[in-house]
């Protein structure tokens, strides 16, 4: 090292610590801007997945594609279940309730994104077994099986367990809360259940009431506002 090295070096070192830190300052106060992250989706509807929470969810994508509550009935309702466990193979099989095909808009459809009404379900098992739902294999169409009343082709026989079920009504634009309340199940075994690599539901929990719940809904979906 030459001398002039060996008398200067010292001065070089806390310049070289000052330019770090100044770079460092420049970055985190916009020299160099992070990329920005993306928003999330917010979520399809206002149905919280926890049944105990009474408000909307807010902001929701249905609420900006949602026609108005208003004018003449009926105005369709989108049904959204939130039970206490999944369905299908494996676990326990949910039936639907049977409302007016009116009421509803087709499944899938894009006519879902504009119901005025969207109708939050959230069943929980009772766990009594009142029935039993026999399968038969000559009617396994793709990955579902029918019923059968004919126990010489019974494939598979399932526990029929009641249930409970809570509901709210919302307004989809806006998030309002119509109504709320609380149905008991009623009806037969669900007419078709799921079947995927011979795994079968645990149970086929018992539908809601549907007349009742039918009842309950028509002053809403018939008003004229």
């Amino acid at each position: 090292m030459g001398r002039f090295w060996r008398r200067t070096w010292p001065f070089f070192v806390p310049l070289a610590v000052i330019s770090g830190l100044g770079a460092l300052v420049l970055w985190v106060y916009g020299g160099f801007e992070p990329r920005p992250r993306a928003s999330p989706d917010p979520p399809a509807h206002p149905c919280a997945t926890d049944s105990a929470v009474a408000a909307a969810v807010v902001p929701n994508q249905l609420a900006g594609t949602a026609r108005p509550y208003t004018g003449p009935g009926p105005h369709q309702v989108l049904v959204v279940s939130q039970h206490e466990t999944s369905g299908g193979p494996g676990g326990p099989w949910w039936d639907e309730a049977a409302l007016p095909p009116e009421w509803q808009p087709p499944d899938g459809s894009t006519l879902e994104a504009q119901v005025p009404l969207v109708l939050c379900e959230y069943g929980t098992r009772l766990g009594q077994g009142i029935d039993r739902c026999d399968y038969g294999p000559g009617s396994l169409s793709g990955s579902l099986l029918t019923t059968t009343d004919q126990p010489r082709t019974v494939q598979h026989s399932i526990a029929l367990e009641n249930a409970e079920y809570h509901y709210r009504l919302y307004e989809a634009r806006t998030g309002t809360l119509l109504d709320e309340f609380t149905l008991g199940s009623a009806g037969p075994c669900a007419f078709t259940v799921s079947v995927a690599d011979d795994v079968w539901p645990v149970s086929i929990v018992q539908r809601p009431d549907s007349a009742a719940l039918e009842s309950r809904l028509r002053p809403f979906v018939d008003a004229s506002r």
